[in-house]
């Protein structure tokens, strides 16, 4: 799984497609069964909170 280091944190329904709009690049997007995914918007996709250590670090 990919790693960074976020300088910007969203939570927000709509966060995905503002950060792909204004060319934030590494984006998360907890995926918790509301909606549908849509890898168009280049982000990691993950079930809950508990895979954010994963990829933004402990």
């Amino acid at each position: 799984m990919a790693r960074f280091t976020p300088k910007f944190i969203t939570f927000e329904r709509y966060g995905a497609l503002t950060n792909y709009d204004t060319g934030i690049k590494h984006k998360v997007w907890v995926n918790r069964g509301h909606e549908p995914a849509n890898p168009f918007y280049e982000y990691i996709e993950i079930a809950d909170t508990r895979g954010l250590p994963a990829i933004v670090g402990p």
